[in-house]
């Protein structure tokens, strides 16, 4: 989960220094492990769960 929410954040930061946008715009969720998109259990798996979903509040 930490993991999750730090990917997150990174991703959500990125886009606040290069497009100057507000941070309250974004909500992050953190899953983890609650809702693989894929089986851990090879590295293609586990390379497919490193996913990020952003939605920008208007």
């Amino acid at each position: 989960m930490a993991l999750s929410r730090k990917r997150a954040h990174t991703v959500r930061d990125f886009f606040v220094s290069q497009w100057k946008l507000d941070k309250k715009r974004f909500r992050i969720f953190a899953h983890g492990a609650k809702r693989p998109a894929a089986s851990n259990a090879t590295p293609h798996g586990r390379a497919k769960n490193r996913w990020v979903i952003v939605l920008l509040i208007p």
